[in-house]
């Protein structure tokens, strides 16, 4: 198995962020950026390069719609861990 590179890795994890936002937007679900996601948008127009998540803020009515809506329909090879 090749073993994947950061840029390659990074790019998977904005592709998720763009489902997730458009979700989002189409459900009317509000997010932010919070944490290393939101320095590296300011500082580094991108993602911090260190960085290897993605964190978001949502409030709790908007996450539990979220949730709902992923635990419906997702894509395959991807799963929810809700802890």
């Amino acid at each position: 198995m090749k073993k994947m590179t950061r840029d390659e890795y990074k790019e998977i994890l904005l592709g998720n962020l763009e489902y997730i936002d458009n979700i989002c937007r189409k459900n009317n679900i509000n997010y932010t950026l919070i944490g290393g996601s939101l320095i590296g948008a300011i500082r580094h127009n991108g993602m911090i390069p260190w960085d290897d998540d993605i964190d978001l803020g949502l409030p709790r009515k908007d996450f539990d719609k979220l949730h709902e809506l992923l635990s419906k329909d997702m894509p395959k090879g991807y799963g929810i861990c809700n802890r």
